[in-house]
């Protein structure tokens, strides 16, 4: 089984049994008086376990130097490190920790470890945990083991970890709401910036601590206590900060591992101006809704497909219908066929911005029609582009019109076939007017000759100011006939 293989715990298990053997093979070599001037035990299983691990084994003079490595890494024989220093293959910036954990060996006789960063003969970049032993001759410490475990994997997860870790609490602390964590014993153990700015720094804290007000802290100690249950909460809440009664959106979900609780996650999310501009926008639509729900034209907001969004109680008793009915219908369901293209022109119209107005004719649910004036715009509905329609029905208005153009023709007959001759003048400028056809006949003038004449051109001279006296006073109602020559 190779190093990439192993086990955290397997190879720490090697290392102990490995420092275990060299410890037994120095009191066995002290026992019996032998002496090495190289340090460098010689049983064959000593030298079978060392060759096969998959760490380096070195050991240290009082100098520093090698005296001794179970292996090189490739590209470097055991002769070229013989002599060396571990400061030959750490970074320069490690030297000082190296060092002063090999002399802590040597003055105190206890083990002890280190981390450092190497480079290889290829110039690769590695990680070590150096773990230090000492090795006594006579209870006194001779030299040091030194057995180095490459960690460079570890620390590259480390490093990864670190970093994700460092984006993840940047990504906490940039979060615009209240972020926050409660361990299993009921303390807060995280809170963003956000979570900061009203309360404090609250870490290590319980809520009862924290909380300002007994109304705010039963709340929170209720959602709390279903959250550590197992249950997710999730609510509008409304909570005092700074004196003022803010609206939140709370959720607060355990923080679980299988069966394993460690805590609660929070995050309180500010809502208070969304919900003031609900409170707005509902007191807006109030009195829309009142306008529009009293005004006695019809209104109709038409969608851009034709079909109809929201109708008024006005165009729904124009028409027959019940809201109901008219709601999503097509518009072409109360409009004429005939009226049809001025429908079609009224949307082309609204939907590229300008006003629109036409008068048409729209149908009832009795199929009955009947005149109405449109009225035409642009219009935003619940956010989405819409067109408004007011319509107004001018049903009596065009039957006023047609009984005045009947009157008129009427009396244009009546005018026009009377033997006696009939003019009408302007009592201000005195200017004449209409003439009909019998004053015509007398007079000798045409209608049209009569309209650029003035009363004092249609009497002579010697009659003119008793004319114009009578015509004065004709004109003020003083008279109602006057005799002319």
């Amino acid at each position: 089984m190779n190093d990439q293989h192993k086990s955290k715990e397997q190879l720490v298990a090697e290392l102990t049994e490995m420092r275990h053997r060299v410890a037994e093979l120095e009191e066995a070599r002290n026992g019996v008086g032998e002496t090495n001037s190289n340090l460098a035990p010689g049983d064959p299983q000593w030298h079978s376990l060392a060759a096969n691990t998959p760490v380096f084994v070195v050991i240290l003079d009082r100098d520093h130097r090698i005296r001794f490595v179970n292996h090189t890494e490739p590209g470097e024989s055991p002769d070229e490190v013989i002599g060396k220093t571990p400061y030959d293959y750490c970074l320069p910036e490690y030297h000082d920790n190296a060092r002063r954990c090999i002399e802590q060996v040597f003055s105190t006789g206890k083990p002890t470890s280190y981390e450092t960063e190497a480079a290889r003969p290829n110039n690769e970049r590695v990680w070590y945990q150096a773990y230090l032993g000492p090795i006594f001759d006579k209870g006194e410490v001779v030299a040091v083991s030194l057995i180095a475990e490459n960690i460079t994997a570890r620390k590259q997860v480390e490093q990864e970890r670190d970093r994700t870790h460092a984006i993840l609490n940047a990504a906490i602390e940039c979060l615009p709401f209240d972020f926050f964590a409660l361990d299993s014993d009921g303390r807060y153990m995280l809170a963003n910036a956000a979570a900061r700015m009203p309360y404090g720094d609250i870490v290590g804290k319980t809520p009862e601590e924290v909380c300002p007000n007994e109304r705010d802290l039963a709340l929170w100690l209720e959602n709390n206590r279903r959250a550590f249950a197992g249950e997710r909460v999730e609510g509008e809440v409304e909570l005092a900060v700074h004196g003022e009664n803010r609206h939140y959106h709370n959720i607060i979900t355990p923080i679980r591992d299988g069966d394993t609780s460690y805590g609660i996650l929070g995050v309180n999310v500010d809502i208070t101006e969304r919900k003031r501009m609900e409170d707005d926008l509902r007191h807006r639509e109030e009195q829309y809704r009142g306008i529009v729900e009293t005004t006695t034209d019809g209104l109709a907001i038409v969608r851009e497909d034709g079909t109809l969004a929201e109708v008024n109680p006005a165009l729904c008793s124009m028409h027959g219908y019940s809201r109901d009915e008219l709601l999503n219908a097509a518009a072409q369901k109360v409009i004429q066929p005939d009226s049809y293209t001025l429908f079609e022109e009224f949307v082309r119209s609204t939907k590229e911005g300008r006003a629109f107005y036409c008068e048409a004719k729209d149908v009832r649910k009795d199929g009955t029609s009947f005149d109405i004036e449109v009225r035409g715009a642009p219009f935003k509905f619940r956010g989405q582009p819409h067109l408004l329609a007011v319509l107004r029905d001018i049903s009596g208005r065009k039957k006023a019109e047609r009984s005045l153009r009947e009157s008129e023709e009427q009396f244009r007959r009546l005018f026009d076939d009377a033997r006696d001759g009939i003019l009408l003048a302007n009592p201000e400028t005195k200017q004449l007017g209409m003439a009909n056809r019998a004053i015509c006949t007398m007079l000798g003038y045409s209608k049209e000759e009569f309209e650029q004449l003035y009363v004092h051109d249609i009497h002579p001279e010697v009659d003119l100011l008793h004319a114009v006296e009578q015509f004065e006073k004709l004109a003020r109602g003083d008279l109602t006939v006057y005799a002319a020559s």
